[in-house]
């Protein structure tokens, strides 16, 4: 289901108008902010994973008049309540063949820029990479994207308050505390009071909900 904070966000959702050459993808995600991914990488690595996912609706909701299939939707409800440590579905690769064109690539864009988030750390170890990945997608295909950018720049507020990663002085952080705890998606919503306390819950609660016919939903 797609979050109120994209589905009720004021953007132009009819058939795209933005570059897309499906030859040469990279400049529409691939070259981030040295300055944000520096202010990412302080944030616990299932913050950013969470972060990526949020970011992932909005371009899911970009397209929801224009692709019928709910595959990305579909997709992006299992990604939003996996961890690192606890994935809620399988790897995959897309298909090139089935996600062609202006509407069908960006969301297969989204798509494997979030698989590789979950599973392709051993080429790139930092989590927050996907995020500003995911936010530069967000940027290329929704117009105008006033709204979008308040909303990321609360979001990032709101993690910084609670999913720093905390190292202690002379040692090597931990994998639990460079990954840190779960987020859930209703983290994310400007308009609901925000508690860190309740978030595990809020978290359990969202993966018992997935509907258990989504067909990328595994259980390990």
């Amino acid at each position: 289901m797609i979050p109120s904070f994209a589905a009720s966000a004021r953007f132009d959702r009819d058939w795209p108008n933005f570059a897309w050459d499906e030859w040469d993808i990279e400049p529409y995600y691939a070259n981030h902010d040295p300055a944000q991914l520096a202010r990412l990488s302080l944030l616990s690595g299932n913050a950013n994973h969470a972060l990526m996912c949020a970011c992932g609706y909005w371009i899911v909701e970009r397209f929801r008049r224009l692709d019928l299939s709910r595959e990305a939707e579909d997709f992006l409800d299992v990604a939003a309540v996996s961890t690192y440590e606890a994935p809620a579905y399988e790897y995959f690769e897309i298909d090139d063949e089935d996600w062609r064109g202006p509407i069908r690539g960006p969301l297969a864009l989204m798509i494997t820029i979030s698989v590789d988030a979950l599973y392709c750390l051993a080429e790139d170890p930092e989590p927050a990479v996907r995020a500003c990945y995911m936010y530069n997608l967000c940027r290329h295909v929704l117009s105008p994207d006033d709204e979008f950018l308040t909303w990321f720049e609360a979001s990032v507020r709101r993690l910084e308050r609670s999913h720093r990663i905390v190292q202690a002085p002379l040692a090597m952080p931990s994998p639990d505390l460079v990954m840190g705890l779960a987020v859930p998606v209703s983290a994310f919503e400007p308009r609901l009071a925000y508690s860190a306390d309740e978030e595990q819950r809020a978290f359990a609660l969202a993966r018992q909900h997935v509907n258990p016919s989504n067909p990328f939903l595994v259980d390990f």
